[in-house]
């Protein structure tokens, strides 16, 4: 239900609500409807082109990345225990590759997991559930991909999540077994104040390693045209946006 929710409430799908109440308002209110088309029609072209989606994902908060030759650590404070990495979807079926596999997400979280746990000597814990109809679940995908390619152990797994707060909550519940309680966690740097948050909340003391920052080159004429590229990074940005707020208000 949540799923179909946010779909509805980001674009496309808001726009083509929006545009289907106007074609069905024509006959009652046509003025009015064609107000609404024309603005659908507008925002559905601000949305989609790079100016926009650079102005929503440029000015998402976002922590500072770790120093390349240090680990972050402040001398005053308990060393971490663990290496937390959040799943970022499946490559689902991927025919060279014989099934599922990591989509490209997860592959720059857990490339940047193997790195950390070189630097640093830590265990990792994988986490991310199984998405409808696949084989593997993310966590699955993400320990086969660090143990074959990156040749690196990886210990916990949390496969039973829907949700990045679902996500802490289970794996606090395997490391609190454990002993650990202060992690690395390392996600996309654009999703790291929401994961950051649930982390917290379900116990962690934690350390922010994000990846993939957002970067965008100067103004260039063609970043005024409408792109699907556009459009899905202005929805990426909203998503985030929308998902601070549901976190901050959720109890």
């Amino acid at each position: 239900m949540i799923f179909f929710l946010k779909e509805l409430l980001l674009p496309p799908g808001i726009f083509l609500l929006a545009g289907l109440f106007g074609i069905w308002d024509i006959r009652n209110n046509p003025r009015r409807a064609r107000r609404i088309l024309i603005t659908v029609a507008i925002l559905f072209y601000i949305f989609s082109t790079k100016i926009m989606a650079s102005l929503l994902m440029g000015n998402l908060p976002v922590p500072a990345p770790l120093p390349p030759l240090s680990l972050g650590i402040d001398e005053n404070s308990a060393p971490p225990q663990a290496i937390v990495v959040l799943g970022a979807g499946l490559y689902e079926a991927a025919p060279e590759y014989g099934g599922d596999t990591v989509s490209g997400g997860s592959l720059a979280r857990i490339r940047y997991g193997a790195n950390l746990h070189r630097r640093s000597g830590l265990p990792l814990l994988v986490s991310g559930g199984r998405p409808e109809n696949t084989k593997l679940s993310e966590a699955e995908a993400m320990k086969n991909v660090l143990e074959t390619d990156f040749h690196v152990s990886v210990p916990w797994i949390e496969d039973s999540s829907e949700t990045t707060w679902e996500g802490a909550q289970n794996a606090h519940e395997i490391l609190a077994a454990e002993g650990i309680n202060r992690i690395y966690l390392v996600t996309h740097a654009t999703h790291m104040a929401r994961a950051e948050r649930a982390f917290r909340r379900a116990g962690f003391e934690v350390i922010p390693a994000p990846t993939e920052f957002w970067s965008h080159p100067d103004l260039r004429a063609r970043d005024f045209l409408p792109t699907a590229g556009g459009l899905a990074i202005s929805r990426h940005a909203l998503h985030e946006w929308l998902g601070r707020l549901w976190y901050v208000i959720r109890p």
